[in-house]
C-alpha cells in the first residue's frame, strides 16, 4: 500500500531518520565532540518536533465552542424586525424597528390614534445552548414483545411472521411515551433487551423513524432484523433523545423604567428549535397609575416616547467569557398626526 509517497512505514521511518540525521549534522563515523555536538541537536530536534506534535493533537481534538445569543425585536403590526433574515411569514428585516403606545389623552392635540397591535413587540432570542434534549426510555410497561404481535398491542408485523430471523420487520408505536417525540435520527434510536438500560443491545435489529411523533400523537418506528435471532426469546425496550419545548426570561427596561424588574416570559417556538419568542406591550406611563412594569407574556412596560431595552443574560458564549448581556433596541414614535 503506499502512503504519502513511500511503499511501507518502514521505508517512510529510514527516510525520515536518513534527514533527520542530516539536518541534526549526524554522519556515520562522527567521534569525540562530534558526538557531543550530535547530542546536543538531537535533543533541540527532539523538544522541537514533540512541540509540533502537541500542537497538531491539540488542534485536532480541539472542543466545539458553545453559540452567542441573538436578540430580536419585531413590531407586531407592521412585521418589520431587527433578524437579518427570517422565515417567519409576515415579518420584513429593517435595520431599525419603530412601535407606538395608545395616548392617555382621547381629545385635544396630545390625543392620537394607534393602529391595532402597533403597541405590542415581539422579543425573538436564538441560542442553541440553551436547548436541553432527554433519553427516553420505552417499554410498554415490561418490554415490548416484537416477536409476538398477538400478545404486542403496540406491534404490528410488516414483514415476516415474527421478530426471530433476517429480514423480519416489526412496526412499533411509542404509545407509553407518546408526550415525548423523537428528536434526531434513525442511529438515535437504541434497541436493547428490556431492563438492560442499554448495556445489552438487541444483535442484528436497526430502527428506522417512520413518524417522529408531535407530543399529542405517538411515535411510530419500524425495526428490522437483518441478521441474527434479534428478538426471539427476549422482551425489547426502545431508547431515543428527546426536548421539550424550553422557557427562558428575559428583563426589560424604558427611560422612565429603568430598574429592569419587568421580566419577559419566552418559550421556545418548537421542541429542538433554539428559537424562544415572548410579547410585550408598551402603555403610556401615568403617575400613580402605571409607572412600573409587570412580568410574563404579555409582559408591560410603561413608556414616555423610548426607546425600550431588552436584555437577556448570555451565560456560555463562543469564547471564554460568560453571563454577557446580549440586548436589542426598540424605538417608539410618538408623533401626533
Amino acid at each position: 500500500m503506499k502512503i504519502s509517497g513511500f511503499h511501507t512505514t518502514r521505508q517512510w521511518r529510514k527516510n525520515f531518520l536518513f534527514a533527520f540525521c542530516h539536518c541534526c549534522g549526524w554522519h556515520h563515523g562522527s567521534r569525540g565532540t562530534e558526538a557531543v555536538k550530535l547530542s546536543v541537536k538531537l535533543l533541540s530536534a527532539l523538544t522541537l518536533i514533540a512541540l509540533v506534535a502537541v500542537a497538531v493533537v491539540g488542534l485536532s481534538h480541539s472542543a466545539s465552542a458553545a453559540a452567542d445569543a441573538k436578540v430580536y425585536v419585531t413590531n407586531k403590526a407592521s412585521g418589520l424586525t431587527t433578524e437579518p433574515s427570517t422565515a417567519v411569514v409576515g415579518r420584513t428585516s429593517a435595520t431599525a424597528v419603530y412601535g407606538t403606545y395608545a395616548s392617555t389623552a382621547s381629545t385635544g392635540i396630545t390625543a392620537r390614534d394607534i393602529v391595532a397591535n402597533s403597541d405590542r413587540f415581539i422579543v425573538t432570542i436564538i441560542d442553541a445552548d440553551l436547548n436541553t434534549t432527554t433519553m427516553i426510555t420505552s417499554d410498554s410497561g415490561t418490554g415490548y414483545n416484537a416477536d409476538r404481535q398477538d400478545l404486542e398491542g403496540d406491534a404490528v408485523n410488516v414483514v415476516g411472521s415474527g421478530f426471530d430471523s433476517a429480514g423480519d420487520k416489526v412496526r412499533l408505536t411509542i404509545t407509553d411515551e407518546k408526550a415525548y417525540p423523537i428528536i434526531g435520527t434513525a442511529s438515535d434510536v437504541k434497541i436493547f433487551v428490556a431492563g438492560t438500560n442499554p448495556s445489552q443491545a438487541v444483535t442484528g435489529a436497526t430502527a428506522v423513524i417512520e413518524y417522529a411523533g408531535d407530543g399529542t400523537n405517538a411515535p411510530l418506528i419500524t425495526l428490522t432484523c437483518n441478521y441474527g435471532t434479534c428478538g426471539n426469546a427476549v422482551l425489547i425496550d426502545i431508547r431515543y433523545p428527546s426536548s421539550i419545548a424550553n422557557v427562558i426570561t428575559a428583563s426589560i427596561k424604558s427611560v422612565v423604567d429603568t430598574t429592569g424588574t419587568a421580566v419577559l416570559t419566552l418559550t421556545e417556538t418548537g421542541r429542538n428549535t433554539n428559537r424562544f419568542e415572548g410579547e410585550v406591550q408598551v402603555k403610556a406611563r401615568r403617575t400613580g397609575v402605571f409607572t412600573v412594569g409587570t412580568n410574563g407574556n404579555p409582559a408591560t412596560i410603561p413608556a414616555i416616547a423610548g426607546p425600550i431595552t431588552i436584555a437577556f443574560n448570555d451565560a456560555t458564549t463562543s469564547g471564554s467569557a460568560t453571563n454577557v448581556t446580549r440586548t436589542a433596541s426598540y424605538n417608539i414614535d410618538t408623533t401626533v398626526p
